[in-house]
């Protein structure tokens, strides 16, 4: 009867025991928890912070990233210009060299058509100053003469206009020559040469007519010319002129 009292007593007491120690922890639990909530609370808002950190720091990382690509852009494109400018510059100044080099040949190569075409001229003025000198040896023996210095009167207006003309043509080559742009003015050149070649021909058909005229004239003392009265041979600049030969 003793041990089941005993035995009733004891489980009440361990029972009450174990209640305490429950009441106890959810004691302290109740006494703890505000501190887990802070604790939980500071862990969401540390986190809260470093995602906005990070955030901060994307931003600043674009902003950087974006600062250097334009100025990456700004100084490619400032390279580009530079290198754009610099062989503008280049291609200019071998323009310059080209029309430089150009006016020097056109130069050059109107130059040696002005001597070829004043050359033919003055062997065609010699030519005829010497069938003048003919003429007053026949005339003063008393041959008729008077075809011969009609046609050595017409070469001598030839031989005239011709340099004239010459002249004039040599000045604008000159102004071609120098210009940036010739085009026409070349073409109006050329075409100023052909003129003086024309007059040149003339010149030359009408001293070889005056020495024609020459041939067969009657002097004094019955004798007649039967060769040119002249020596020497002259050829004008032209292809398809007749060559007049004299002795």
């Amino acid at each position: 009867m003793k041990l089941s009292r005993y035995i009733i007593v004891s489980i009440l007491t361990l029972g009450l025991s174990l209640s305490a120690l429950s009441v106890t922890a959810h004691a302290e639990d109740i006494i703890n928890e505000p501190d887990q909530v802070n604790a939980r609370l500071e862990a969401q808002a540390k986190l809260q912070r470093e995602k906005e950190q990070q955030k901060v720091r994307t931003v600043q990382a674009s902003s950087t990233l974006k600062v250097n690509v334009e100025q990456k852009r700004a100084s490619t494109t400032e390279k580009h210009a530079s290198t754009t400018a610099a062989k503008r510059v280049k291609l200019v100044e071998l323009k310059k060299r080209l029309d430089t080099n150009q006016q020097e040949r056109l130069k050059a190569q109107f130059d040696k058509t002005f001597k070829r075409y004043e050359d033919a001229i003055n062997r065609i003025e010699d030519l005829s100053k010497r069938v003048d000198s003919r003429i007053a040896k026949f005339e003063a023996r008393g041959g008729n003469v008077t075809t011969a210095k009609a046609r050595n009167a017409e070469a001598k207006a030839k031989i005239a206009e011709a340099r004239t003309k010459l002249q004039a043509t040599k000045t604008q080559a000159t102004t071609a020559a120098s210009s940036t742009a010739p085009g026409t003015a070349i073409t109006s050149v050329i075409k100023k040469f052909a003129d003086v070649k024309i007059s040149i021909k003339a010149a030359h058909a009408a001293v070889v007519r005056a020495i024609t005229a020459l041939k067969g004239v009657k002097l004094k003392d019955g004798t007649a010319t039967s060769t040119p009265p002249t020596s020497g041979t002259t050829t004008p600049p032209v292809t398809g002129t007749t060559t007049a030969s004299t002795t």
